[in-house]
């Protein structure tokens, strides 16, 4: 059996991997052209937040770096970011404008004072802790009075939903899909589990809702990687090869031709995500039109330290 140690070095492995082969384009925040519903609905989540500008926020699992650099360009606070990925934490510092910090640190071990942060993120990343209630109680402890936290994780209780079904099918494989995201299946919280962890710690919740029954995976898990990977294949590699010669020229001084393909090209995302953007809001609305935030794959809570 794997033991924690063996699973986090796993985990450090699966994220350096996978950020060291993203395209980078300096400026460009990724999260801001949502071209999946998941992308779109998270967008909603943070436009909630009240945090202030006065005390920085901490983005626990921060990966790339994309919450940190949206919520510090549309909303003007600073946060520091901490990964157990130092891979990902250099990524993030490369792409930021350097009004962030990232870290290297560990969710259920955190290097920093009692009520230090003005606010918390935990967007998509405590699934991936071994401890998730170790990790929930180091985040109302560094977190001041009567700030928030905000929550977005997959749940366990996802019967009534398509992944539901299909892992009816096939559990191993999805189970395997998990692992290969450094998720730590075996402690993956179902929602109620995950609010009363919550008011375990000591928080006291303001919203939950669940999302993603069957509208969000369709798109986000084959319809939209058809369109973005066959259907657009061919338009996609015409901007990129436009966008490849005008790189070539603006940067042929410099000598900097081999970073074209973490540059410019990123002109693609920009367009198509506001192509399909209309199409996401409608869907957005017609899934919590039937599902009415009771089902779905996926949990987003907001809550309090009082």
């Amino acid at each position: 059996m794997t033991t924690i140690d063996e699973f986090k070095k796993n985990q450090k492995n699966i994220y350096s991997r996978k950020v060291n082969i993203e395209h980078l384009d300096e400026g460009l925040v990724y999260f801001e052209y949502p071209i999946t519903l998941q992308a779109l609905k998270k967008i909603k989540f943070l436009k909630r937040l009240n945090f202030s500008a006065e005390y920085l926020f901490l983005d626990i699992g921060c990966y790339q770096g994309d919450y940190s650099r949206y919520l510090n360009k549309t909303a003007g606070i600073r946060g520091v970011g901490i990964d157990i990925s130092q891979s990902c934490v250099n990524y993030s510092r490369k792409a930021d404008s350097g009004k962030n910090l990232y870290v290297v640190a560990d969710a259920e071990d955190l290097p920093f004072k009692d009520e230090i942060f003005g606010g918390v993120l935990f967007i998509s990343s405590l699934e991936h802790s071994p401890d998730p209630k170790k990790s929930i109680s180091e985040a109302f402890r560094v977190l001041k009075r009567e700030e928030v936290c905000l929550l977005h994780q997959p749940v366990r209780d996802f019967k009534y939903t398509l992944q539901g079904f299909t892992h009816r099918f096939n559990p191993l494989e999805k189970n395997m899909s998990y692992q290969e995201q450094g998720h730590y299946y075996e402690k993956i919280l179902s929602a109620p589990e995950l609010l009363l962890a919550l008011r375990e710690a000591g928080f006291s919740l303001i919203s939950s809702s669940k999302q993603g029954m069957f509208i969000q995976p369709l798109h986000d898990w084959y319809i939209m990687p058809f369109l973005s990977e066959a259907a657009f294949k061919y338009l996609k590699e015409f901007f990129s090869s436009i966008c490849k010669i005008f790189y070539r020229k603006e940067h042929a001084q410099n000598n900097v031709v081999s970073s074209v393909d973490h540059g410019k090209v990123s002109i693609f995302r920009k367009i198509y995500s506001r192509a399909v953007l209309p199409i996401l809001e409608k869907l957005d609305f017609l899934e919590r039109l039937l599902t009415g935030s009771k089902f779905g794959y996926c949990v987003y809570v907001s809550c309090k330290k009082n």
